[in-house]
């Protein structure tokens, strides 16, 4: 992580302001993912809403790719993964 700085992302129909320290690469990364998820959802939603909505569909997005990395790695290493799974740390 860089140093911190403010910076100031449009998000949705709103401007925040925040504190951040990740790198420009990764920040850009990070809102150009935003930006395509609140693209693609009903901009006539109040801000609240819409916002709830891209949570919901980035939330949905990141279990998916989570459990397809659990059934990566229960393919790759099955005994190993079925120890993980008992102590709640995949």
């Amino acid at each position: 992580m860089g140093r911190r700085r403010s910076v100031s992302l449009l998000i949705g129909k709103k401007s925040y302001n925040l504190i951040t320290s990740m790198s420009d690469d990764k920040l850009k990364k990070v809102y150009d993912l935003l930006r395509d998820v609140m693209a693609n959802t009903d901009s006539g939603l109040e801000q609240d809403e819409w916002l709830f909505i891209a949570c919901m569909t980035l939330a949905s997005e990141l279990t998916s790719i989570s459990d397809r990395m659990r059934d990566i790695l229960l393919e790759a290493e099955p005994g190993r993964c079925a120890e993980k799974a008992g102590d709640g740390s995949l």
